[in-house]
């Protein structure tokens, strides 16, 4: 998975080139940057499998689209200072795909209070941890991102989002 390597690379350089953390898709802190990459290798490459590497930069650009967007537009009608927290978009988005897309492999690995849970229980509980790191803020990007994969996924079988990036080669 090319892409996701490129990305945990320009995650982990931006972290250490940039002090101040300034641009939106890199993450706050070393803590938060170390769980939120581990998190986010995993699923981004088990996604970029899945889809292709070309689907997978339209899938990355779209998220990231809607998702500054809906933000501009949240921006304007409600007068509050906020900006983008790192890669929350995509937690989002891969958390909509695990969702929707990945099979629960073990029904019953464990239970609490005799509720059985899969194994996807932890994977969800990890994903809304990180996305709960900076409160509302970081929770409403997550939204964002999970709204932009739903209609990332319901529109490319009808056609309407490009497939992929064209062929240049």
């Amino acid at each position: 998975a090319p892409i996701t390597k490129l990305c945990c690379m320009l995650w982990v350089v931006g972290h250490a080139v940039i002090p101040s953390h300034n641009l939106p898709i890199l993450f706050q802190s070393t803590g938060e940057l170390v769980v939120g990459m581990l998190f986010l290798a995993q699923h981004l490459r088990n996604l970029e499998r899945e889809l292709s590497s070309r689907q997978f930069i339209v899938w990355l650009g779209w998220i990231w689209t809607f998702g500054t967007s809906v933000h501009w537009m949240t921006l304007q009608t409600i007068e509050v200072e906020a900006r983008l927290l790192g890669p929350y978009l995509w937690m989002g988005g891969t958390l909509y795909w695990y969702l929707r897309f990945v099979p629960r492999l073990h029904p019953k690995f464990f239970s609490i209070v005799g509720i059985p849970l899969s194994e996807k229980a932890l994977q969800y509980t990890w994903g809304v941890y990180l996305l709960a790191h900076h409160g509302m803020a970081s929770l409403w990007q997550g939204l964002v991102g999970g709204i932009g994969a739903a209609i990332y996924f319901a529109a490319v079988p009808t056609h309407i989002l490009p497939l992929s990036i064209p062929n240049f080669v």
